[in-house]
């Protein structure tokens, strides 16, 4: 069970002002922990759970009762191929990205856009700085021992539909809890410091997979 804090309790942590402070804090506290565990539902029922450090992460995902897995290095991300396709591609893994706009990255596009914000999140909020955007309301919960600070920030504004947010749960020392985004949905955060083991596949396990849609890919049912 939540709780709201009020300000007479005395127990509510600082807030950040601005977004670039915001990010600067998560930064901060991410760069002094480095890990976590992840988990993420999405709004097109994908799911996934793994390992994240700063800049990577290694994750299980579920699409259509399907199981994939995906595998971000820094600037890199790896897609494991379904058989099908790593027939095709001659190796068991491919990349994937705007750089990589092949097949598996329409299967993952959603949990790569999740994932890719969240795994360097205190960059993702300065870059929403950059663009101009700005936070929305504040609130700060306890749940159980933890105080948290959910913050609203606003990406987009339209006369007919109002403000479209997204919003960022933090923690008393500025470690992320959640990120919420619309419509790709909710990446959590978890035992930060935690041992973790997260490793791009080997250049000669990587393969180039051939154009084709998910209709057209010989043997690749989806």
């Amino acid at each position: 069970m939540s709780l709201a804090l009020t300000a007479c309790t005395g127990s509510t942590p600082q807030q950040h002002a601005t977004i670039e402070e915001l990010g600067k804090a998560v930064s901060a506290a991410v760069a002094a922990k480095k890990t976590a565990h992840i988990t993420m539902e999405g709004k097109d029922e994908s799911r996934a759970s793994g390992v994240h450090r700063v800049g990577s992460a290694d994750v299980a995902i579920t699409v259509n009762s399907k199981e994939h897995r995906l595998v971000f290095v820094n600037d890199d991300a790896y897609a494991r191929l379904p058989a099908a396709l790593a027939a095709q591609a001659g190796k068991p893994w491919a990349r994937i990205g705007p750089d990589h706009a092949n097949v598996m990255y329409t299967v993952l596009g959603t949990p790569y856009g999740l994932l890719q914000d969240g795994k360097d999140l205190g960059v993702s909020l300065t870059a929403l700085k950059e663009n101009g955007l700005r936070l929305g309301p504040v609130t700060t919960t306890r749940e159980g021992d933890a105080v948290l600070t959910r913050y609203s920030v606003v990406i987009a504004e339209e006369p007919d539909k109002g403000e479209e947010t997204l919003s960022v749960v933090i923690d008393e020392d500025d470690l992320p809890r959640e990120i919420t985004t619309l419509p790709a949905g909710t990446l959590r955060y978890s035992a930060w410091g935690a041992p973790v083991d997260i490793e791009a596949p080997p250049a000669d396990q990587v393969g180039t997979l051939p154009v084709c849609e998910l209709t057209t890919c010989d043997g690749f049912d989806y």
